[in-house]
């Protein structure tokens, strides 16, 4: 009984770790990518990959935030964008993948309505 029971929980495992399909980044794909700079702040970096390659993701750049260890982000001065930037996959702490531009457009009868039936 124990060792059919061990069978068909390595079954499941397996079965769950193959069915796991997880979206790797490509060239082109817009995306907000973050790291840590260790103990300080993290910046991330916004922007369309132009390259993967040995190591490196490459992003032309349209936004930059820093974040203090406090947590608040802001964009620092003087840059000039759209500018190129490599980072190292091992530093990136957090990829999102961003829709330029994407307004979402939900119609008023599809909202939600209070109690008591007024909007």
């Amino acid at each position: 009984m124990f060792m059919r029971s061990l069978v068909l929980l390595l079954a499941l495992c397996l079965a769950l770790c193959v069915s796991a399909e997880a979206k790797h980044p490509v060239i082109g794909d817009y995306v907000r990518v973050a790291y840590n700079l260790g103990a300080g702040p993290s910046v991330s970096f916004e922007g369309n990959i132009t390259d993967i390659s040995d190591g490196l993701i490459c992003l032309n750049c349209t936004n930059v935030i820093a974040l203090n260890h406090k947590g608040k982000g802001a964009s620092p001065d003087g840059i000039e964008y759209p500018f190129d930037v490599c980072i190292g996959t091992g530093q990136i702490s957090m990829l999102i993948w961003l829709v330029p531009n994407e307004v979402i457009y939900v119609e008023q009868s599809q909202l939600p309505r209070p109690e008591g039936g007024g909007l």
